[in-house]
């Protein structure tokens, strides 16, 4: 293959700029060679400067409006950022393909990573992500950040899944499938295609059900679904921690934590704030990184606020 042979890839609403670009700029701290692409659902003149300033590309992907109008109002836009998130990973153009969520903070060269795991891909492996935080999720045990219903059965999670999804789970596996984490993906190209693919039409299938108020339209259920599937065909690996340090799983930080000693999350290379992104310890490691690189003047000059 001729060209770079490892990309970054990130995803981002409007709303979620700042974080895109702070991520980003931890990247850019460390390494200003890697390929980096952020795909958006619509034309943003702020990304675009915060483009020049970083160096990286954007994609624009266009979310019918048909996909989310049926949802509530308050996830129309988690809908599209998850609808691009999976689409970004469609024509994966390099043999590493990296994806990365937007609440991520880069704490070291991204090309260790490469050169750690990459090289393995397409002959031992196919994918790395994460599965321990510190134990693996069940679905099962998740079965609430998906079914509505608090009380929900677990027969009717096999029936409500094979209604959805057109998948038919034993009843073994709401114990036994591997709830791989969807935030930090490191994957060749063949692999994120076939992946994305199957995701995508899982994720649309959701759709109409959570319209319906039976299923919360999150992506992880779909991208479960779709690794059981593909489970004899896709070798997956788990990333080590530090690629994807999860730092309200891995140490006690509750959500709305004031501060944190950065000892709590000292060995990540990857440090990933999922639940806790808008904690204030959180949210001063986002506006410091804008700070060091000056971009958060871009995002203050266009009205938009890390908050």
């Amino acid at each position: 293959m001729s060209g770079p042979q490892f990309r970054v890839t990130l995803t981002t609403t409007t709303t979620f700029v700042p974080y895109v670009a702070a991520s980003v700029a931890t990247l850019r701290e460390h390494n200003r060679t890697v390929p980096v692409a952020v795909f958006v659902d619509e034309p943003s003149p702020l990304l675009d400067r915060l483009a020049r300033k970083l160096d990286f590309d954007v994609h624009v992907v266009t979310v019918d409006p048909a996909e989310w109008s049926a949802v509530p109002a308050r996830q129309t836009e988690s809908v599209r950022s998850r609808i691009v998130k999976i689409s970004s990973m469609f024509d994966a153009p390099t043999a590493q393909h990296l994806y990365l969520d937007s609440d991520t903070l880069v704490r070291t060269d991204i090309a260790l990573m490469s050169k750690e795991l990459g090289d393995r891909l397409g002959t031992e492996d196919d994918l790395f992500s994460l599965l321990n935080r510190p134990v693996a999720p069940t679905l099962w045990g998740d079965r609430r950040l998906y079914f509505t219903d608090p009380d929900i059965s677990r027969t009717a999670v096999v029936e409500l899944v094979h209604e959805t999804f057109g998948v038919a789970l034993p009843d073994s596996a709401l114990d036994d499938m591997k709830c791989w984490n969807s935030g930090i993906l490191l994957g060749s190209a063949p692999a994120m295609h076939e992946l994305a693919t199957r995701w995508l039409r899982h994720y649309r299938a959701m759709l109409p059900m959570a319209a319906t108020g039976r299923i919360i339209p999150r992506d992880q259920l779909g991208f479960w679904l779709a690794l059981w599937e593909m489970r004899e065909t896709l070798r997956v690996r788990e990333m080590p921690v530090r690629w994807n340090f999860m730092v309200g799983h891995l140490v006690p930080v509750p959500v709305g934590t004031e501060s944190v000693d950065e000892s709590a999350y000292a060995e990540a290379a990857i440090l990933h704030l999922a639940q806790n992104k808008d904690d204030p310890w959180a949210l001063r490691l986002v506006s410091n990184a804008l700070q060091r690189t000056g971009t958060d003047r871009l995002i203050a000059d266009a009205g938009v606020t890390v908050d």
